[in-house]
């Protein structure tokens, strides 16, 4: 028998699921999502996915990469059958290099012309979305050049009807000035694009927090490293898609992540992780506290001006002692007034069957002070190096010179630097509002 929905959206027996879907274009993007879809088998997610890339091999090398490493054999089959249906490739299949122009331009041309990843984007049914991931790195070229303007043209053209949550992967200081060329880029095309806010929310991670969150005696190579980093990332996005599902007490819908922040006008949080909490000995404001000082992102926690916080926990434990739901909004609330300056607070709790005796954290603090100082002074550093002229700067592409305008540089420079100085300004009148109370 078929259920029927009834007129508060909730089917008989149980709250109708928020469909979620990704969207992972370059490398970096293939390896998360791959991961993530293989060995965490989301129903939120259901086949809603779709890996992108420039070169087939670089797909084909992020399928292998986590191929290797899982155990499972469901995880496998899952990964063939995503590597059956749901990639594409686009532009001439030469790769997109290390440059985010090459990257854009190529996307530019598929969506003007052959149209192959618009319409893989409705076959595997990300169109109709409420929300859709976009998962990539910002220090290469194909993921940073094309993840931006995915999401403005897919929102610009109604290809996609959902809110687009961009997880953005910074590059490690050790990279070099390419690579922050392209990220301080990559995170100014986020924010805005062609004059209009692009991503609605931007989770900022770094890839040497991620490294510094993993345990380095169990790290077996360089490749498992980074396997391990990405799990990182996939419990984030687990945990961020929970609410919304039967096994929660209160719903966080798409709006409550993207309302608040489209008011203010800063749109950006930092995830915080605090997995394997002992639900015997670790208080719930112990491991807050822990979570935050794992952020996954360089910044100042007090200076956020929203949260989202999200709890897991076993199933036997839902909704007793401390886990019972006015109990932890008590405790959650206290917390925050301790700990940031936002009023704006967000809470869920959630269970999982499979957790026996410990819990599991995350915080989206939303509009912290970001520290991309070390970024900016390789971003300048590495534009002095480039061949400039008066009204083009140079690139060495794949296919050629990559033509980039002086004043494209300038317009991205200039839409970063008003929106950090804009959440500075929203964070004064934060602390003003606190200072009255």
């Amino acid at each position: 028998m078929v259920e029927e929905e009834n007129e508060e959206g909730v089917w008989e027996g149980r709250v109708r699921l928020t469909d979620w879907g990704i969207i992972a274009p370059g490398e970096g993007g293939n390896k998360v999502a791959s991961l993530f879809f293989s060995t965490r088998n989301n129903v939120a997610i259901a086949k809603r996915i779709l890996l992108i890339n420039t070169a087939e091999a670089d797909i084909l090398k992020a399928a292998k990469a986590v191929s290797e490493r899982v155990k499972s054999e469901k995880a496998k089959v899952l990964l063939t059958d995503i590597m059956s249906n749901n990639k594409e490739i686009f532009g001439k299949g030469r790769g997109a290099g290390n440059f985010w122009p090459e990257g854009e331009n190529s996307i530019k041309e598929d969506f003007d012309g052959d149209e192959t990843v618009r319409r893989r984007i409705d076959m595997v049914g990300l169109s109709a979305c409420p929300a859709v991931c976009d998962i990539f790195t910002l220090g290469g070229g194909t993921g940073c050049g094309s993840g931006p303007y995915i999401i403005y043209r897919t929102k610009k053209d109604e290809i996609t009807m959902g809110k687009h949550f961009a997880i953005a992967i910074w590059p490690e200081i050790r990279d070099g000035g390419q690579r922050h060329f392209n990220a301080i880029d990559g995170l100014s095309r986020l924010l805005k694009y062609e004059d209009e806010q692009n991503a609605d929310l931007i989770i900022l991670i770094s890839n040497e927090y991620l490294a510094k969150s993993i345990s380095e005696d169990k790290v077996k190579g360089k490749e498992d490293r980074y396997f391990q980093m990405n799990n990182v990332i996939a419990d984030l996005q687990e945990l961020m898609i929970a609410p919304g599902r039967s096994e929660s007490d209160v719903t966080i819908e798409i709006s409550d992540y993207t309302t608040w922040p489209a008011a203010l006008g800063v749109y950006h949080a930092v995830p915080c992780l605090s997995m394997g909490n002992d639900v015997e000995l670790i208080e719930i404001e112990a491991a807050l506290n822990d979570a935050v000082s794992k952020a996954l992102f360089p910044m100042d926690a007090k200076t956020a001006t929203m949260v989202w916080a999200i709890f897991r926990v076993p199933q036997d434990y839902y909704g007793v002692d401390e886990f019972e739901p006015e109990k932890i909004h008590e405790i959650f609330d206290n917390w925050a007034e301790q700990h940031i300056i936002g009023k704006v607070k967000y809470v869920a709790v959630t269970y999982d069957r499979n957790l026996k005796e410990t819990f599991d954290v995350l915080l989206l603090l939303g509009g912290p002070t970001i520290d991309i100082s070390k970024s900016y002074q390789m971003y300048n550093w590495f534009k002095k190096t480039l061949s400039r002229g008066s009204e083009n700067i140079i690139l060495p592409g794949r296919g050629g010179k990559i033509i980039l305008p002086v004043k494209t540089l300038d317009t991205l420079e200039k839409n970063l630097n008003n929106y950090l100085r804009h959440t500075e300004e929203v964070q004064k009148q934060e602390t003003l509002g606190e200072e009255e109370l």
